[in-house]
């Protein structure tokens, strides 16, 4: 675990044996990074094709009754 740094850059950064406390922080707030921008992914696509699809089908659906009736 600590192969990837050199010993003084560990215990310089991680002073106290905090190596495990550091990777599971870290790895905590990119999980949290990860499910932000998959949300605000997800959340938007369908807002954008709800924003299209109503705009566009209103269009005929309104055309459609109104010249019917």
């Amino acid at each position: 675990m600590t192969a990837s740094l050199p010993d003084p850059v560990l215990a310089f950064l991680l002073p106290g044996g905090m190596e495990l406390t550091f990777i599971l922080a870290t790895g905590a707030g990119l999980l949290a990074l990860a499910l932000v921008v998959v949300y605000s992914v997800v959340k938007s696509k369908p807002e954008s094709t709800d924003d299209r699809s109503p705009h566009s089908n209103a269009g005929t659906t309104n055309a459609h009754p109104s010249g019917k009736s």
